[in-house]
């Protein structure tokens, strides 16, 4: 999260940039056609006589200064504005997996219906009163009444999510992000969010892993001793 951060200080730092130059040179233009000035209260400072008796840019040296600062200060800025925008496009972004630790008690998951019951199962009791809802994927109804006996039994709220039933990648990351989305405005920016992986078609844990990194969602699955396992996604720019 700290280098998708960053992208967006580098973003903002290169609107500022381009927008102050925008305003110097348009000044500047403006100063050449009316031959006035604006920027008459911090040129005082520097020039106080010069900026009083300032007719022209070529009269003498120092109006020809206090006509060609900007100008020069405005060039510089925009040179510097665009090595840091081309910088930065030549970074690429590089997304991995942290390793895997056991998983921390969460009180929202996500899951395929028709994996839920085992993913109950797995989970220890040390971590299931802070589980107050598990958010069931589904692509028909029907797929949820396995759960709703074991989740009333252990006092865990069922909430249906439907899926697209479509091949498409885009569709299901579109549909998650959503979905995720609406969970962590509900859940609020504390509360730990999981996204079980265990029983998911390949394009469907495709579309997960990147939606989840943009809504700050853990990955989960269940290992070969169905002991559940969690791990982030991870961000980094590299040159």
């Amino acid at each position: 999260m700290i280098s998708i951060s960053r992208s967006v200080l580098l973003h903002r730092l290169k609107t500022a940039g381009y927008a102050i130059s925008s305003v110097v040179l348009i000044s500047w233009v403006t100063d050449a056609l009316n031959e006035g000035l604006m920027f008459k209260p911090l040129l005082r400072y520097l020039y106080p006589q010069a900026v009083e008796n300032y007719q022209h840019p070529f009269t003498d040296h120092p109006s020809l200064m206090i006509w060609l600062v900007p100008l020069l200060a405005a060039l510089f800025l925009m040179f510097a504005t665009s090595t840091l925008a081309v910088h930065h496009f030549k970074r690429r972004h590089l997304y991995r997996l942290s390793q895997p630790v056991a998983a921390p008690a969460m009180a929202h998951l996500v899951t395929r219906a028709t994996g839920g019951q085992a993913l109950l199962d797995a989970l220890p009791m040390s971590g299931r009163p802070p589980l107050h809802t598990l958010h069931a994927l589904y692509l028909q109804p029907n797929e949820l009444t396995p759960l709703e006996a074991p989740c009333a039994a252990i006092g865990i709220r069922l909430r249906a999510r439907a899926l697209p039933d479509t091949p498409d990648i885009h569709q299901q990351y579109t549909r998650l992000g959503h979905i995720l989305e609406q969970i962590r405005r509900e859940a609020g920016p504390d509360e730990r969010i999981a996204f079980d992986l265990s029983h998911l078609p390949p394009e469907l844990a495709s579309a997960a892993t990147l939606a989840c990194l943009e809504n700050d969602v853990m990955l989960c699955y269940l290992d070969a001793k169905q002991v559940l396992r969690t791990h982030r996604v991870i961000c980094e720019m590299r040159e």
